[in-house]
């Protein structure tokens, strides 16, 4: 039950996180994410790298980070539920409609709490020490929910700052927040928590969004250019969802050189199935359970297969018949795991084919194996992680392309106020590429207006802009 609330909550993350934001669709639920802008002309700073959206080394102070953050969760105000409700609501609505004096009133409520996490967003490194080796699928992680909250109070404070037109507050308010995203993503194992970090990450792109539109916004075009690719690392939580079966039973590590009794396989048998299954309390197999006529189907079938592995007859039949379907089991488990996780080695634009058809392969085993009443639970625990890569690549499409946004920007200020015709006009500074394709984005001038699209396999997580200069 536990793996099943865990995974339950992965998909959580990735759907609520990544629309908690302020999206116009067009009519077409199926079309891109469309957001039309209008911008006023920007240069390229004189001191390029003046506005970043990260603390510079000398403004970072010794210290983990993690510590002050959980202090910060500790000082947001009991009662924040219906707080919490109206900074959402303020955040789904355009900028010009938000109300700014309740707005602040809301966000003075959270004053020592955002004290505390500017401190901890100037700690020179995060560590949040989560002991995923000994409590497994068994981890509580509690401040998660708040770190949402956190996440949409910055985005909030940074749009009324926007609104204000206090650029330079605005800017603190966002390094703070990209801060905290990126340290949630350190040095983490789990991948709940980077999923948690890439929303909030979201959540305050929104606000560039907003803040580029701005009358007289300065230029972000290096200060986006200077943000880590990938903003979210996970290959140590991808590293940890590999290994986490191990984590939790490691007694499989050495099951096929284990000699085990037949109670002993049993016991394992049944906390395996138990937790995964979600009956741990209750589970018990016996000759009465499906359970036991999937293992007495699956026996010949694993007998044969360890045989033809070298093994001898006598040695196989001297197992327990659950230690043989167990050894069987999980080595069709540790050749599908082999075959997914090895595609998180690779950037995503060449591991997009090979992961999805790893995954079709998945699909087709579980199905196959239930349907001849042969589940193999070890397969329940291969969730689709090729949906959370893809989530982290699409924070970094968002951000390339606001670099497009910003570099479009810098050329109207050079060519009194004139769109480029093509990307490739623009000289002065490296135009990024799409990096769910590896090609350009796409760009073409209707109407007056540049539109700039990150095209997609599936068109409702597409990004389309379409920038008007501001007259």
């Amino acid at each position: 039950m536990i793996r099943k609330v865990m995974f339950l909550i992965l998909i959580v993350c990735v759907v609520v996180l990544t629309t908690a934001t302020e999206i116009t669709w067009a009519e077409n639920k199926d079309a891109p994410r469309v957001v039309q802008m209008t911008v006023t002309p920007a240069p390229q700073l004189a001191e390029a790298l003046k506005y970043q959206l990260l603390p510079e080394f000398l403004d970072q102070t010794p210290g983990n980070a993690a510590l002050l953050y959980h202090v910060a969760t500790a000082e947001m105000p009991n009662d924040h539920g219906e707080l919490i409700k109206k900074m959402r609501d303020w955040l789904d609505m355009p900028i010009e409609k938000l109300p700014q004096k309740e707005a602040l009133d809301v966000i003075s409520n959270f004053g020592q709490t955002l004290y505390q996490l500017n401190l901890a967003a100037h700690r020179e490194y995060c560590d949040w020490q989560l002991p995923i080796r000994t409590e497994g699928y068994s981890l509580l992680m509690p401040s998660l929910g708040k770190f949402r909250i956190l996440g949409t109070t910055l985005a909030l404070k940074a749009r009324l700052q926007i609104a204000q037109e206090q650029y330079d507050e605005a800017l603190n308010t966002l390094r703070n927040g990209f801060a905290f995203a990126g340290h949630i993503g350190e040095n983490n194992p789990v991948l709940i928590q980077d999923l948690v970090a890439i929303g909030i990450t979201r959540l305050l792109i929104r606000e560039i969004e907003n803040f580029v539109q701005a009358p007289q916004a300065p230029n972000l075009y290096w200060a986006l250019t200077s943000l880590p690719r990938p903003f979210i690392d996970m290959r140590n939580s991808m590293e940890t969802e590999k290994s986490m079966l191990y984590i939790q039973f490691p007694q499989l590590r050495d099951i096929e050189t284990t000699k085990l009794t037949k109670q002993q396989a049993l016991a394992l048998w049944n906390e395996i199935v138990g937790l995964i299954g979600g009956n741990s309390e209750a589970y018990d197999l016996d000759e009465k359970t499906a359970d036991f006529a999937t293992l007495m189907k699956l026996y010949p079938q694993a007998k044969r297969q360890l045989i033809v592995q070298g093994r001898s007859p006598q040695e196989v039949e001297a197992m327990p018949v659950v230690q043989v379907v167990l050894i069987y089991q999980l080595q069709q488990y540790n050749h599908m795991a082999d075959e997914i996780f090895k595609w998180f080695s690779v950037p995503y634009l060449q591991a997009r084919d090979g992961l999805e058809k790893a995954e079709q392969h998945l699909s087709h085993l579980v199905s196959e194996t239930r349907e001849n009443m042969m589940r193999n639970y070890f397969l329940d625990i291969l969730p689709a992680l090729g949906r959370a890569y893809y989530v982290g690549v699409q924070l970094d499409l968002d951000i390339a392309i606001l670099r497009c946004v910003e570099a479009v920007r810098m050329y109207a200020a050079d060519h009194s106020g004139k769109l480029p015709a093509t990307l490739g006009e623009i000289t002065k500074v490296p135009v990024p590429l799409d990096p769910l394709s590896g090609n350009e984005f796409i760009y073409k001038i209707t109407d007056g207006k540049a539109i700039i699209e990150g095209p997609d396999a599936e068109p409702k997580l597409a990004l389309r802009y379409e920038l008007a200069i501001r007259q």
